[in-house]
């Protein structure tokens, strides 16, 4: 079969609330073309909520596959822009790629055909114009919500952090059912004096994890969550522990902007030293004196699994070439059944890996 035509459709917040934009709109111009022109429909490859200026797309990358396998003769999208906002990625796919692979590649609205070299020569003008469109819509949004963060005025994020709920306005508020299990893990990290331990504890008494929780609760990944075994429900890591141990949302802070993308291309978020804390901002689960407790045990033991009682020398072994304090660490003998300890330096600059049996 000749000029086999896939369609590939995109829409992103980017584009506003443009119906002319729509998928359904994208649609409907291009199987119209398709049928006035007679080519052979192929399939359609839709992405939507995605930006132009990320190619990682999850039916963008099933297009790219489907071309190198030599299942598509052409290529239509409503626009360049529909293609990409990236307008060396564009350029690459257009100038490059395409060629390479003997696809056609029509832009409809744009009059772009790589057929015909006629009214080509302004492609690039019109790429670097889609880009710059993207740079300035991201500048706006950004400003818009560094604005709101900066107020403090809050966010719905896709599911609250463990032991809150949201109320109408997205405050949070303490939620009957998780905020007590909060309280328990502080208790219970005082009293043993390790988040192994603490792990140990939650699974033994068949207390739920955050994860089944917003499951429940907010839908996120229910299906998946729940197809599992049981026993995974109230399965805890130390490192989840540790992770409730250290959030100072707990005292009723609120931080916005806790993390930054590196710029309108590049989605990967960062850790923001900047972030904006607001105090006494909601009704606190845990009181202050608990909190800072947990948090000094916390950085003496570094949210060590091994329980205090075996930890007798924690806080006063330290490395004689760094001055590091040294982490004790549990080995299992050949047995299976006891353990040895031994202390070490787990600095990454120091230059040596000093330790000590207990």
């Amino acid at each position: 079969m000749k000029n086999r035509t896939a369609i590939y459709l995109r829409l992103s917040r980017d584009d506003g609330n443009d119906e002319s934009q729509s998928i359904q709109s994208q649609r409907e111009i291009l199987m119209s073309y398709i049928e006035k022109q007679g080519l052979n429909f192929a399939g359609q490859y839709v992405d939507d909520g995605y930006s132009g200026t990320n190619f990682d797309r999850p039916d963008f990358n099933r297009l790219i596959d489907d071309i190198e396998k030599s299942k598509i003769d052409v290529l239509i999208t409503k626009d360049l822009s529909r293609l990409g906002r990236n307008y060396i990625q564009v350029g690459l796919y257009t100038e490059e790629f395409f060629p390479a692979h003997n696809v056609r590649y029509i832009a409809l609205t744009d009059n772009y055909d790589s057929d015909k070299e006629d009214g080509n020569d302004f492609v690039p003008f019109k790429n670097v114009i889609n880009e710059w469109y993207a740079k300035d819509t991201s500048k706006k949004i950004r400003s818009i919500l560094n604005s709101k963060a900066a107020k403090g005025e809050p966010r719905n994020t896709v599911f609250p952090i463990f032991g809150y709920a949201y109320n109408d306005a997205y405050e949070r508020v303490p939620d009957s059912e998780t905020a007590p299990i909060v309280g328990l893990i502080f208790k219970k990290f005082i009293e043993l004096g390790s988040t192994g331990e603490v792990a140990k504890y939650l699974f033994e008494n068949k207390i739920k994890t955050p994860r089944y929780y917003n499951a429940i609760k907010h839908n996120y990944n229910k299906a998946k969550v729940l197809a599992r075994d049981e026993v995974s429900f109230y399965t805890w890591s130390h490192s989840s522990v540790h992770d409730i141990l250290s959030k100072e949302e707990y005292l009723g802070v609120y931080k916005t902007a806790k993390s930054k993308s590196l710029n309108y291309k590049n989605k990967k978020r960062l850790r923001n030293n900047e972030c904006h804390v607001f105090e006494n901002r909601y009704e606190p689960l845990i009181d202050r004196e608990t909190w800072e407790t947990a948090a000094r045990m916390l950085k003496r033991s570094n949210g060590t699994s091994v329980p205090i009682k075996d930890n007798v020398f924690r806080g006063l072994i330290y490395c004689a070439d760094c001055g590091k304090p040294m982490r004790l660490e549990r080995r299992s003998k050949a047995n299976g059944e006891n353990y040895n300890y031994r202390y070490y330096c787990h600095e990454e600059n120091c230059a040596f890996t000093n330790s000590i049996s207990k």
